[in-house]
């Protein structure tokens, strides 16, 4: 049996060339976060070198002073000070180290936080999304994205802008509209869990949900949503609503619906301010209000609700 404790450390070496000769750098860091296959290591900057895209890496254990190889991977995104690794077959475990081999001098350290405001891309006007407060430029509704040309476009600004994660997430819609299920979850991943981007936080709660690439996992999405929630999204507070008033995933709770019904109301969105019309009319969760729920229905209706307005027209207002 061994004895000796295992090293919680993981070990970046970058290999980048100078004048045709090969120096090491070591950079040392930490496993922050997993994900299905992918794992996110933060590490201190380097002056002159950084990891990039596709870089080979390492996954082994140091046991006795020995080196254990337990597989291999590649980045997959970089970040300001971190990147996220796919494995290829094998499941390192959190305490493994992993070394990424990469080659070339590279300024990405300087310019990552700029990318995050890169400017107007064919990804934004091709995948763009209503729902997203980070979105520039036009939407797109789902029904009427191209997947391909999407997908083609997306795939070139996330190389490109490797730290705009809004890219990560407009490629995951695209890949969505092809019906590219478990591709679209890991780019959505990407961006929920790096970049806390809302918007896919809530679609990866959709897809939990509905068990879309996957079974379904209620759990889940009820995780992902009250991310998303937390950070204002209207969608999300609406779902998490209409989940407490259906008991889904969760045990019934009209109050609890009331409440994020709310939220996603005071943001002006139709199907919230209607169930929360319905709410008090019945007297759910709050006590009966005729009043309250004919505002709440007018709200809605103005922005073309139809349920809403058959129930003004049954009031006679």
């Amino acid at each position: 049996m061994y004895n000796k404790l295992f090293f919680l450390t993981i070990s970046i070496l970058l290999f980048f060339q100078t004048s045709g000769v090969f120096a090491v750098t070591q950079i040392t860091g930490n496993i922050t976060a997993k994900h299905e296959n992918s794992f996110k290591v933060d590490f201190q900057p380097h002056k002159t070198a950084a990891p990039d895209l596709n870089d080979k890496v390492e996954f082994y254990l140091t046991l006795d002073g020995e080196k254990i190889e337990a597989g291999t991977g590649k980045v997959t995104k970089t970040g300001v000070n971190f990147v996220w690794v796919q494995t290829d077959d094998t499941h390192p475990d959190l305490t493994m180290k992993a070394l990424i081999h990469a080659t070339g001098i590279t300024k990405k350290k300087k310019t990552l936080v700029k990318n995050r405001l890169v400017p107007l891309h064919p990804c934004d006007e091709l995948a763009g999304d209503p729902w997203d407060d980070k979105r520039i430029g036009p939407s797109v509704k789902f029904s009427a994205i191209e997947a391909d040309r999407a997908i083609s476009a997306c795939e070139e600004a996330a190389r490109k802008y490797p730290a705009a994660d809004r890219f990560q997430f407009q490629l995951a819609r695209a890949l969505t509209a092809k019906g590219q299920y478990k591709n679209a979850r890991f780019y959505y991943s990407l961006a929920a869990v790096a970049g806390n981007y809302a918007a896919a936080q809530y679609n990866l709660g959709v897809m939990y949900q509905h068990g879309h690439g996957d079974a379904k996992d209620i759990t889940k999405a009820l995780e992902w949503y009250f991310k998303a929630a937390e950070q204002k999204h209207k969608s999300a507070q609406f779902n998490l609503g209409w989940m407490y008033e259906n008991g889904e995933g969760v045990l019934k709770n009209d109050i609890n619906a009331v409440k994020w019904y709310r939220k996603s109301a005071e943001q002006d969105y139709d199907r919230a301010q209607y169930n929360l019309g319905t709410m008090y009319y019945y007297g759910l969760g709050v006590s009966k209000n005729r009043q309250q729920a004919i505002h709440w229905f007018k709200k809605a209706s103005i922005q073309g609700h139809e349920d809403a307005k058959k129930f003004l027209d049954k009031l006679g207002e």
